[in-house]
């Protein structure tokens, strides 16, 4: 995947598009290995690699939520198919070969993490802009270090023939899937009301109406189960796809007065609402793989069932991410930032404009992102992830985990639904979406979340 070329004044401002994710290994380290690597270890190894060669790719900029999702739902999704290559126990994805006995399980699963993850670092490190060789060399040290844990012999030949296989009808499926070279890219407004104008720093225009927006065609992606990305296109915004005329609505009256008070810099917020809005800002595939690993540790699933999990989940969270991007650009609501300081231009008069409003995130240096509002992909995330993890856990799924983007604080939930709503509420907190867009993007996850869960990856018969 590669991006637009930039100015280099703008490089640093790609951190707007995303937020911090967990922090690396350090440099030349890789994750714990027991000596004989039994295959539940070697899922959860690669899974963290993966997790590790995203934080590395994020050089100039922490990479955004929705290529993250993309390279997580390949790898895992290439482990799933390794795995169900030696024992067919679900529906395989891309690669349906078939079973191979005697093949060693954690062979199978390193190299087929290592045949995706190699094959996108090689893209990031010959980027034409932004070159960046770390992430390809941290997972080439990674393969090496694992493989050497691993006794030669015909098991573990047979078992690395069967993951580089499974990687290669991954990287052959989503060949030509439409996400090469998105990235930022000129952007401009209609100037109506309630219409999305690019967000500072982003905008060039003193009104805002011209600058840059964040990958405008990533809803024309190819999606990885859903038909078609506007399979499950939201309703348009306040019950009208004209903006001037949604911004009229007394919902969005509340929304406005909502959002002013509690998601700014000076706001009305409480403590805890504070805390909640700073824990959810990491990005979302990377906040609910935490919670699948989380949950897959107490409940003791084995290596085929981690796999499964986790490319059950990010296949839910990239097309999550591809829906909702579709949705927001085809509608092109306003962000509450352009919302608040042009008010007194929405026609509206119980709302008024506020110039030096900003969002709660920018006392970090991190700007509104730079896409449309409706409806918030952070939430349409969590209502997918919430589907995928209620499936494979019925009944109680209560947990508790900390976050990279508020390091230290630890929060509990009484069910993962109980989390996705506290996450969507977070983006009303943070600044980046009126109420409505959250509750419409949390329906609009678990909609696609089912159609997923009752179509991918089922149980072999």
């Amino acid at each position: 995947m590669t991006r637009r070329a930039l100015p280099l004044a703008l490089v640093a401002l790609l951190a707007a598009c995303a937020t911090p994710t967990d922090a690396p290994l350090a440099s030349g380290a890789t994750a714990p290995l027991l000596a004989d690597a039994p295959t539940r270890d070697a899922v959860l190894h690669w899974n963290q690699v993966a997790t590790d060669m995203v934080a590395r790719v994020n050089v100039p900029a922490p990479l955004p939520p929705t290529p993250e999702a993309l390279f997580y739902a390949m790898s895992n999704g290439a482990v799933h198919d390794a795995l169900n290559g030696i024992e067919r126990r679900y529906e395989g994805y891309a690669y349906q070969g078939s079973p191979e006995d005697g093949a060693s399980a954690p062979a199978a699963v390193a190299a087929a993490a290592h045949g995706v993850l190699s094959a996108i670092a090689a893209g990031i490190a010959a980027d034409p802009v932004f070159p960046n060789p770390a992430p390809l060399a941290y997972v080439e040290q990674a393969f090496a270090a694992f493989l050497g844990s691993i006794p030669d012999g015909p098991e573990k030949a047979a078992g690395l023939a069967l993951g580089t296989a499974a990687a290669n009808a991954m990287l052959a499926a989503r060949a030509a899937d439409g996400s090469a070279g998105l990235g930022l890219a000129p952007y401009l407004s209609s100037g109506a009301p309630g219409a999305y104008r690019p967000t500072p720093p982003f905008a060039f225009d003193a009104q805002n109406l011209t600058g840059l927006a964040d990958s405008p065609d990533w809803g024309k992606v190819r999606p990885f189960v859903v038909p078609a990305t506007n399979t499950f296109r939201a309703q348009a915004p306040y019950g009208f796809a004209d903006p001037a005329r949604a911004v009229l609505t007394p919902r969005y009256t509340r929304d406005f007065e909502e959002l002013t008070r509690l998601g700014g810099v000076v706001s009305e917020r409480t403590a805890e609402q504070t805390a909640i809005a700073f824990f959810w800002m990491e990005n979302s595939p990377l906040g609910w793989n935490r919670v699948a690993r989380i949950l897959g540790a107490e409940r003791g699933l084995d290596g085929w069932e981690l796999a499964h999990l986790f490319a059950l989940l990010h296949l839910a969270e990239a097309d999550a991410y591809l829906t909702s991007l579709e949705s927001k650009y085809h509608y092109r609501f306003w962000r509450p930032l352009s919302a608040i300081r042009f008010a007194d231009e929405d026609g509206n008069p119980d709302t008024a404009g506020d110039g030096g409003w900003d969002v709660a995130s920018s006392v970090l240096g991190v700007p509104t992102p730079p896409v449309p509002e409706y409806p918030s992909a952070h939430a349409t995330a969590g209502g997918a992830a919430v589907e995928v993890l209620r499936s494979v856990f019925p009944g109680r799924t209560a947990f508790s985990m900390e976050s990279s983007s508020l390091p230290g604080t630890n929060r509990a939930f009484a069910s993962v639904a109980e989390a996705a709503e506290e996450n969507a509420a977070s983006r009303v907190y943070i600044g980046y979406h009126f109420r409505h867009a959250t509750e419409v993007g949390l329906l609009q996850g678990r909609q696609l979340g089912r159609h997923i869960v009752t179509r991918a990856l089922r149980p072999a018969r």
